[in-house]
């Protein structure tokens, strides 16, 4: 078992978990459109970045496993600011970021 933590609250999950699956244990919700369970995961809408404390650096949470020790953040406002450029560059190709707005905009828990 893998033992993380995500904003700042516990959890263990099973070798092979998602980080994305992991935060949706703990009912925080992550914005998503390019992940579908049970596909092929190849990340490229970038909707669900979160922020590994230690290394600093932005991940999309479908693709990234969890691993023993990994501390992550899902609402920094620093975060929050590129996902909602990276929506706001959707949104003009795509109609499903726009049902996604108001996700994204309460991502803050």
């Amino acid at each position: 078992m893998i033992n993380l933590k995500i904003n700042n609250r516990s959890l263990e999950v099973p070798s092979g978990t998602s980080v994305l699956n992991a935060a949706r244990q703990l009912g925080i919700e992550i914005p998503t459109m390019c992940y579908h369970e049970g596909f092929t995961n190849h990340p490229s809408c970038m909707l669900c970045l979160v922020k590994d404390t230690k290394s600093g650096k932005l991940h999309p949470s479908c693709a990234l496993p969890a691993k023993d020790g990994m501390v992550i953040i899902t609402d920094d406002d620093g975060l929050l600011a590129g996902v909602m450029t990276d929506r706001d560059l959707y949104k003009h190709s795509s109609p499903t970021v726009a049902t996604s707005q108001e996700k994204i905009l309460h991502r803050k828990k």
